[in-house]
């Protein structure tokens, strides 16, 4: 599994991945292998700026609305995270609402189930 760098499919966004199972992951980590079986994935946008003025992942999650991706993951499969977002992100207001979407995946069928 990996995240995106740009450029995209329309209407999605880069991400970090920021959580693999209820489990925090290495914010510099772009990607990942997973055991075959579903996986809940956690995403946080790339937001650029100078260090002090970017909310951490750990605000991120915490503060703004984000829903998770169940991945079933499938052996010798590829797949490309990113987030799309329903509400557009405010920072300083907290307002903001995304979920993590497969963006796409090299390999045999899948299936993906958003949460």
């Amino acid at each position: 599994m990996s995240t995106l760098g740009a450029p995209v499919p329309a209407g999605l966004e880069p991400a970090y991945v920021a959580e693999i199972d209820g489990r925090r992951v290495a914010h510099s980590r772009r990607s990942f292998q997973l055991t075959p079986g579903t996986h809940l994935i956690r995403v946080t946008p790339y937001v650029a700026g100078p260090t002090h003025e970017v909310p951490t992942q750990d605000a991120m999650l915490a503060y703004l609305r984000n829903d998770p991706l169940a991945l079933e993951v499938r052996a010798g499969e590829t797949y490309y995270i990113a987030l799309r977002v329903i509400i557009p992100i405010d920072y300083t207001t907290r307002a903001g609402y995304w979920r993590a979407e497969l963006a796409h995946s090299r390999g045999p069928r899948l299936r993906v189930n958003s949460r």
